[in-house]
């Protein structure tokens, strides 16, 4: 299994939700997961996309493999 994760700092708590999103498309706009789509060993790639402010955290999630 391979775990690749963004984080986002939010200016707000309003933002966070939009910041989880924005780190999710990165990891996609910037594929960050495709060495790992090549290796056989490799059955599972989950991406997360977290953001926080202050004490508040938002976390999404997508299985790319």
């Amino acid at each position: 299994k391979v775990v690749i994760i963004e984080i986002k700092a939010s200016k707000n708590d309003d933002d966070l939700k939009q910041d989880t999103n924005d780190a999710l498309l990165q990891i996609e706009k910037k594929k960050y997961y495709e060495p790992f789509l090549k290796k056989d060993s490799i059955n599972t790639i989950y991406c997360y996309g977290i953001s926080f402010y202050n004490k508040q955290c938002e976390v999404s999630c997508k299985k790319i493999k």
